[in-house]
């Protein structure tokens, strides 16, 4: 269909209905590609939806992706399977990555696992790392505020730090 809300309504309709033929659909899709990125992004979190086990080693392929609108899209639906290999996966690409931005970027899918090791890494992150990547760790943090004990635990790390750009992201949350 011309018209991108339509295509992204079908990737709805596959991830509602599930399944094997669901997820070959739109493992085709993904790799066919579409010109709105909001299509893709439906395909990556839906892909991770109905599939996340085997979502995972398909999903971390694109994280090396030219574009990077899809290797961002890729990691953020990598952590929606909240699968523990996706966050090692994340973790390593992490390790690897030359710039800080780039490092910085996989932060929010690493914490959207919901891991206890994804946060026990974020949390060493805004205890000891520089300010911009404390920063982003502590927003990435931000997945879990609803649960008092987590957030008692960031807060009393945030008092740790003496930079003002902290203090004010917490206080942004």
């Amino acid at each position: 269909d011309p018209q991108p809300p339509a295509r992204t309504g079908a990737v709805r309709s596959l991830v509602y209905l599930g399944g094997r033929e669901s997820e070959l659909l739109l493992r085709m899709k993904i790799h066919a590609g579409d010109d709105h990125p909001d299509v893709l992004s439906e395909c990556f979190s839906g892909l991770a939806q109905i599939a996340p086990a085997n979502a995972v080693g398909f999903l971390s392929e694109f994280l090396d992706s030219p574009d990077p609108v899809k290797a961002e899209e890729a990691a953020i639906a990598l952590g929606e399977t909240r699968e523990l290999e996706a966050f090692e996966i994340l973790r390593r690409k992490r390790e690897e990555a030359f710039l800080d931005e780039h490092r910085r970027r996989l932060l929010l899918p690493m914490a959207l696992t919901r891991t206890t090791e994804a946060f026990s890494y974020l949390m060493d992150i805004l205890e000891n790392d520089h300010v911009k990547s404390a920063v982003s760790a502590l927003e990435a943090l931000m997945v879990y505020r609803a649960d008092p004990d987590m957030l008692e635990r960031i807060k009393k790390t945030v008092e740790t730090r003496t930079e003002r750009a902290v203090h004010e992201t917490f206080e942004k949350f």
